[in-house]
């Protein structure tokens, strides 16, 4: 119920706001939805086509700047894990924890700056990726690149994102 009603104030504010008086800026096409629309109503190949070169190259820095603090953060977490172990009954269990961490650390190594861009790019050409989250695609794309897993794993992957993305 919440929902519908945070929904109806939504569009009703968006509506209000396009009644307004007439101004020399250019208007957008009435056609056209905003890119952040797009998003937010998960169209995320509309969304990434309709961005500026200049904008898809800042959610890519953005997005790997925010991956390798989180890579650093875990990494150090398994390094400090991996030296407070001691030998004892706990051994097994706190030597598991801090090779987990080490093993988290690596989901968030994305280092191929701008070819994660144009990988992008080439992704979402595919209609069949228009409905995959950018978070998804990224990973998606970083892998390929990375090489770490087969064709036919990445393929896999994608598969069931597009089955849940449908």
């Amino acid at each position: 119920m919440t929902t519908r009603i945070a929904a109806i104030v939504f569009w009703a504010t968006l509506a209000a706001g396009q009644t307004g008086a007439p101004t020399d800026k250019p208007q957008p096409d009435p056609g056209q939805m905003p890119p952040p629309m797009m998003r937010l109503l998960g169209d995320y190949a509309g969304w990434w086509k309709a961005l500026s070169d200049e904008a898809k190259d800042s959610f890519v820095d953005g997005y790997t700047t925010a991956m390798r603090n989180a890579e650093f953060t875990t990494h150090k977490e398994c390094m400090d894990e991996a030296k407070s172990v001691q030998p004892g009954p706990e051994f097994n269990t706190k030597m598991q924890e801090s090779l987990q961490l080490c093993a988290l650390s690596e989901a968030f190594d994305y280092k191929a700056g701008k070819a994660l861009r144009l990988s992008l790019d080439r992704f979402y050409r595919n209609p069949l990726n228009a409905r995959i989250p950018a978070d998804l695609a990224m990973e998606y794309v970083r892998d390929e690149l990375k090489g770490g897993k087969t064709a036919a794993q990445l393929l896999d992957e994608l598969n069931e994102w597009r089955k849940i993305s449908e």
